[in-house]
């Protein structure tokens, strides 16, 4: 009888799905041997089937994030102010009874950037106001 070895079972498993020369290799071991060797292969079937089911759940994963990031963005944008969105107070603010700062100095500075591809060449009269209420 021929043992059942490490290399004589990969040497089984090249020939898998080669009609004769897995059925002649398959007849020249022992019923325990093929018996050992079917319990491999339905161990290798069980695994199969486990890694597509895993990869099946990634795959349903990776949609369900993709649809849900949209809208999660959007909520995560509005709470911080990121992307363009603006926090909006829910109460207007009443001007006339907001305290005066008599003290205080504005600066309200000019500039006078234009794009590159026009020909045109200005600049502001003086940089910088400076006034006071």
């Amino acid at each position: 009888m021929q043992a059942l070895t490490k290399w004589s079972v990969n040497q089984i498993r090249t020939f898998l799905g080669h009609g004769k020369a897995y059925g002649n290799l398959l007849r020249s071991y022992s019923t325990r041997d093929r018996h050992e060797l079917s319990k491999h292969s339905d161990e290798l079937k069980k695994r199969k089937k486990s890694t597509l089911y895993y990869l099946g759940a990634v795959g349903v994963l990776i949609m369900g994030a993709s649809y849900a990031s949209v809208p999660l963005y959007r909520i995560f944008c509005q709470s911080f102010s990121y992307g363009g969105t603006v926090v909006i107070s829910p109460e207007k603010p009443n001007l006339s009874q907001l305290p005066k700062v008599k003290e205080r100095l504005i600066t309200i500075k000019f500039n006078a950037d234009h794009s590159s591809s026009l020909k045109w060449n200005f600049h502001p009269r003086q940089s910088e106001i400076i006034v006071s209420r």
